[in-house]
């Protein structure tokens, strides 16, 4: 299956049954041209390549044969399918609506048509049109669709809608309807499951079973029934879905969700966070956007976080999707980007200035930032080391056109205005990017790119002097053209840059790969790549154990067991409604290779993960853990979890460090530290955002084990160039480093192992 979209992997076996169009051998004449030897040979060549799989040699063909025929039925359904395929919804739905306006169009076209325009209004991606699928719906049914796939349709729409009750009845209904069908019994499962309902999903998945032996799909739903009510299945062979085990003691540290105690479990459609103290008074405060209600800003205050966006002027809009921190304009204090549309068109990003005392600004326009464009992942660095921060935004996974539009890289000139430069520096990434983010790979001091793509794989960009090389191929960087978000991280603790990339599967393709031995093909799992440390990469996924498939949207990293090897952490989920799946966490053994620990350590809410960020927001020296929730619809909505750390004393000796910059810019983003713990190098960059357009604190964060200092670290100041060395830092302790001062500002974390 070639991938040229995250979700072409998505949609369901029964949504392209028709895709080969069955109603293309009704001809229909067109009074400019009529069909010829020629076009009716385009037409099989077309289709012949379709059926092989050859993608974009079909789309070739047939878009030929729609220019010679532009009101020819034929070729407009069959070009329309080929651009559904591909993940070109609204190239593909225009197609569709073209070959419905025809007047001689064939009675069974005009069904295809019409089925097939109803499945696209009902993507939860780049099209999603609830009341026009209603409308289409309805077309269809009058035309003659199968009661059977009408009525589980409804019942689609009306989950999409969060009208569970009504859809639960349609559900029952398309059941009768079908009596042998597995699709409506995994439908209405999935949505019992979220319900809570659990017994009466277990039976039905059951009959799904019995219908279609060992269904993957369905034996999961079966086993995440039992995780959500917190009992263990006892269940038959047939019925049990056989899956990895980890091995060896747990890790040292659990995970707590904590939301609802600390006021931060919103239900926000579950987009991006930012950690930062916004208020200065000394501890982390948080941000978050969604699709479903305004921002929020919650205030830090010891017990409980307080949601002050509206006095400080951070509540509107709701259509936010990432979410960044960094102080923008050196005046020490954090700012606030706000990246806006995502899947669903072109709006202008938003940019709020903090006054100092905690309150904002919306300056974006005014800033420069004032092009409109279908904008999700972005990251904050100093590309050209003057100082001051610049961004790189990744856009187009919504662009109308389905062509992607191009990527952003903006300039801080230092006086508050951006300057758009990525063409000029060799950035103008046009291949549907959701993700991005810095870092050093290659050891010179100025700060590299990757961008994760949908349509064409990630691609790696190499500062040469503040223009940018394209070196995937040289870097030996391949990764799925399913991408959501990459980062850069020291995951063996040789002191460089490792690269992570996500990948997203489908969902019958992640429920077979949770078996022990399954496979996962090249396009559907995770990508490691360790850096040999002059910014080439080796892929060491399967040594690492992570050839793993998820439905990954969000990713992070951070060391939860303070033994200086950082763990991953994925946000999982889809679009689409019946997939349930949870969260996961690898935990980082050591010896290059990361064990999935999620059973035993917490952090596994199902629900669809996005802008998962790491922050130690109790100030007790370990990783914390938030993890936005939310889907695209409104009946897909899923309260956001905060994950407390409780790794206690099991866990090791840590050091957090913040740098403050005097010629590099104020939170010291881009700064590189080097902590030399006994043999041991480990290395740090300060962030400024990654995993799905999410920002962790501008801090570096060093687990130490059994450690209770580090003997020696070396920062690296990008600006000015300069090395600062600092000798012997105690562990448990958070510490500041000012640019060229040899004095540090230091405190004990709250709790001293």
């Amino acid at each position: 299956m070639t991938f040229r979209w995250a979700h072409a992997a998505l949609v369901t076996t029964a949504w392209l049954t028709s895709v080969c169009v069955p109603a293309c051998s009704e001809q229909s004449p067109t009074p400019e041209v009529d069909s010829t030897p020629s076009l009716e040979a385009d037409l099989l060549r077309a289709k012949q390549h379709l059926d092989r799989g050859r993608l974009d040699t079909a789309l070739e063909v047939v878009e030929r044969a729609v220019a010679a025929a532009p009101k020819h039925a034929q070729a407009l359904l069959l070009w329309g399918s080929i651009l559904e395929k591909i993940g070109s919804p609204h190239r593909s739905r225009d197609a569709f609506e073209r070959a419905l306006a025809l007047d001689d169009l064939g009675e069974s076209q005009r069904l295809f048509a019409l089925t097939r325009l109803t499945y696209l209004c009902l993507s939860p991606v780049n099209v999603l049109d609830l009341e026009k699928a209603g409308e289409y719906l309805s077309a269809a049914r009058e035309a003659g669709l199968p009661e059977r796939e009408a009525v589980r349709l409804e019942a689609m729409r009306l989950e999409c809608l969060d009208q569970r009750d009504d859809a639960i009845a349609t559900y029952r209904r398309a059941i009768e309807v079908d009596p042998e069908g597995v699709l409506p019994r995994r439908g209405l499962a999935a949505l019992l499951i979220r319900s809570r309902r659990t017994e009466e999903a277990r039976s039905l998945l059951r009959e799904a079973l019995d219908r279609q032996f060992r269904e993957p799909a369905s034996l999961w739903l079966l086993r995440v029934s039992h995780d959500v009510d917190g009992t263990e299945p006892s269940l038959e062979s047939r019925y049990r879905l056989p899956e990895r085990s980890p091995t060896g003691p747990t890790p040292a540290f659990r995970l707590t969700d904590v939301g609802p105690a600390m006021g931060v479990n919103r239900l926000d459609g579950g987009r991006a966070s930012a950690w930062g103290d916004f208020d200065g008074d000394g501890d982390l405060d948080l941000a978050t956007v969604g699709s479903y209600r305004p921002n929020a800003l919650f205030r830090n205050d010891g017990e409980r976080f307080v949601d002050v966006a509206r006095e400080v002027g951070f509540a509107p809009p709701g259509d936010g999707w990432g979410c960044l921190a960094a102080d923008i304009d050196n005046d020490g204090d954090l700012d606030l980007l706000v990246t806006r549309s995502g899947w669903f068109g072109d709006e202008r990003n938003l940019l709020y200035l903090n006054d100092g005392e905690g309150h904002f600004e919306e300056v974006g326009e005014r800033a420069g930032l004032n092009q409109k464009r279908s904008s999700l992942g972005a990251a904050w660095a100093d590309y050209d080391l003057d100082g001051d921060l610049d961004l790189y935004v990744a856009n187009g996974v919504g662009a109308a056109s389905d062509q992607g539009s191009i990527n952003s890289l903006y300039r801080n000139d230092g006086t508050g205005r951006f300057v758009e430069v990525a063409a000029e520096l060799g950035v103008a990434d046009a291949r549907k990017s959701i993700g991005t983010a810095w870092g050093d790979i290659d050891g010179d001091g100025d700060p590299d790119l990757v961008v994760a793509n949908l349509g064409d794989g990630c691609r790696l960009y190499r500062n040469d002097d503040g223009r940018f090389t394209d070196v995937t191929a040289e870097a030996q960087v391949r990764a799925s053209a399913a991408s959501y978000v990459p980062f850069f991280f020291d995951m063996d603790a040789d002191g460089d840059l490792d690269l992570f990339v996500t990948s997203f599967s489908s969902f019958v393709t992640f429920a077979s790969s949770v078996q022990p031995g399954s496979e996962v093909n090249d396009a559907e799992r995770l990508y490691l790549y360790r850096n040999d440390g002059k910014g080439r990469f080796q892929d060491v996924t399967r040594r690492a154990g992570l050839a793993r498939a998820f439905g990954a949207m969000g990713a992070n990293w951070g060391d939860l067991d303070n033994d200086g090897f950082p763990e991953i952490y994925l946000g999982n989920g889809g679009p689409f409604l019946e997939r349930l799946e949870p969260n996961a966490l690898f935990h980082n053994r050591g010896d290059g290779t990361f064990q999935e620990e999620t059973r035993r350590v917490g952090g596994g809410h199902i629900g669809k993960g996005h802008g998962v960020t790491f922050a130690d927001f109790d100030r007790d020296g370990d990783l914390d853990i938030y993890a936005p929730l939310g889907g695209a619809y409104r009946g897909d909505q899923w309260e956001n979890a905060l994950y407390r750390n409780d790794g206690g004393e099991a866990a090791g000796h840590s050091i957090t460090i913040a740098c403050r910059g005097s010629q590099t810019n104020r939170f010291g983003i881009g700064v590189q530290l080097r902590a030399f713990v006994g043999e041991r190098v480990l290395y740090r960059e300060i962030e400024g955002g990654a995993a799905f357009g999410s920002s962790n604190p501008a801090m570096a964060h060093f687990g130490l084990g059994i450690a209770d200092h580090i003997d020696r670290l070396e920062v690296l100041w990008p600006a000015g160039g300069t090395r600062q060395v600092v000798e012997d830092l105690p562990a448990d302790h958070y510490i500041v480093i000012t640019e060229g001062e040899a004095l540090l500002a230091s405190r004990p974390h709250d709790r001293v192992r």
